[in-house]
C-alpha cells in the first residue's frame, strides 16, 4: 500500500513536470515568433520610409518631359530666387555699354534688380562689379516702365556721376508675359505675324519701285547691298556680351555636320552664359571692326542680303554688323 502511494506521487510530479516542460518550450517558441515578426515588419516599414525618401529627392522618369521640367521650375524658384524661375525679364545698359542692370520680375509681384559693371576702371572707381539692389514689387504690366524709371535714376545716383544709365531696354526674357497667354494668344501671333508678312512683301516692293515707277536697281555688290540694309530696316537680331572665342567651329545642321565660322560671347540677354553665334559673313564684321577675344561687341544679325554680281548673275548671303563697345 505504501509503495503504491510513492509510486502516484512520482507519475504526478513526473506528469507536472512533463506538463511544465511543454508550456515552456511553447512559450518560448511564441516569444520567439512574435520577436521574428516584429524585426520583419520594422525591417519593412524603414525600408518604405527609406523608399519614400528616396522617391522624393529624385522624381521618376515620365513620358511627358514638360511636366517635368515644370516641377524642377517650381521647385528652383522656391529654393533659389533665381532668374530661371521669373516670370519675365528686362535689361538696361549703361552709355555706350559699360554696364547694365538686369531685372527679373517673378510671378508673386516681386522684381529683383542687379546692377553689373562690366568695365574695370569705373568699377575701380565704384569699388563694385557687382550690386543687387534692394526688391521692389509691382502689381501689373503698367508699372513695368515707372519701376524701370526709378531704377535708371536710383543707378544714375549710386554711379555719381561717373557715367550715365539710359533707359534702353536691350532684351526681355524667353518667357515674357507677352507671349505666353495661351493658344488664343499664340493664334493671334501668327495672324499678326502673316499680316506683318503681308505688309512687308506690300512695303518691299513699294521699295522696289523709284519716283519713275521702274523697278529698283538690285545693288551691285556684297558691300552696297549691306549699307542699303542697314539704312532701311533694323536688324532681326541683336547679341551684346564680351567675346571669349573667335574661329571656325563644327556646327550641325540638319543632320550635316558643317565647318562655319563663330563667334562666341557672354551674352547679356543670357545673362552672361555663353552664346555661339555663327556665319560666315562674321568673319568680315569682325575684321572691320578691329574686335578680338575679350572686347564687348554688339552683334547685328542684318538677314539675308542680295546683289547682283558684275556678270548678271544673282547672289545673297547673311550679312551681320558687328560694333565694338
Amino acid at each position: 500500500m505504501v509503495e503504491l502511494v510513492f509510486v502516484l506521487i512520482e507519475l504526478v510530479f513526473k506528469l507536472t513536470f512533463t506538463v511544465l516542460r511543454v508550456t515552456t518550450r511553447g512559450v518560448l517558441l511564441l516569444l520567439r515568433a512574435v520577436l521574428r515578426y516584429a524585426k520583419s515588419s520594422r525591417k519593412k516599414e524603414v525600408s518604405e520610409v527609406g523608399a519614400e525618401e528616396v522617391a522624393s529627392d529624385k522624381p521618376a522618369e515620365t513620358s511627358k518631359p514638360e511636366k517635368v521640367e515644370a516641377a524642377r521650375s517650381v521647385s528652383i524658384s522656391v529654393a533659389s530666387k533665381g532668374p530661371v524661375s521669373a516670370a519675365f525679364t528686362r535689361t538696361i545698359t549703361f552709355e555706350r555699354g559699360f554696364g547694365a542692370v538686369l531685372f527679373w520680375f517673378y510671378p508673386g509681384g516681386k522684381v529683383r534688380r542687379l546692377v553689373k559693371i562690366y568695365d574695370r576702371t569705373l568699377s575701380e572707381r565704384l569699388g563694385f562689379e557687382r550690386r543687387e539692389l534692394e526688391e521692389v514689387s509691382y502689381s501689373g504690366m503698367s508699372e513695368i516702365e515707372p519701376i524701370l524709371k526709378a531704377t535708371v535714376a536710383q543707378v544714375n545716383k549710386l554711379l555719381r556721376g561717373e557715367h550715365e544709365v539710359k533707359l534702353r531696354v536691350v532684351a526681355s526674357g524667353s518667357s515674357d508675359p507677352t507671349a505666353a497667354s495661351g493658344p488664343k494668344a499664340e493664334s493671334q501671333d501668327q495672324d499678326s505675324t502673316k499680316r506683318k508678312a503681308g505688309d512687308s512683301s506690300e512695303k518691299s516692293a513699294r521699295r522696289s519701285r523709284d519716283e519713275g515707277g521702274d523697278v529698283a536697281v538690285m545693288p551691285s555688290s556684297f558691300k552696297e547691298a549691306v549699307e542699303k540694309k542697314q539704312k532701311r530696316s533694323r536688324p532681326s537680331k541683336v547679341y551684346t556680351g564680351e567675346i571669349v572665342e573667335i574661329g571656325v567651329k563644327p556646327r550641325k545642321i540638319d543632320d550635316k555636320q558643317i565647318e562655319q565660322y563663330c563667334v562666341t560671347i557672354e551674352a547679356d540677354e543670357l545673362h552672361g552664359n555663353a552664346l555661339p553665334v555663327y556665319g560666315t559673313d562674321l568673319e568680315r564684321a569682325i575684321a572691320d571692326c578691329g574686335a578680338e577675344v575679350g572686347s564687348r561687341v554688339r552683334i547685328e544679325h542684318l538677314g539675308r542680303i542680295e546683289w547682283r554680281e558684275p556678270d548678271g548673275r544673282k547672289a545673297w548671303k547673311n550679312a551681320y554688323n558687328v560694333v565694338k563697345l
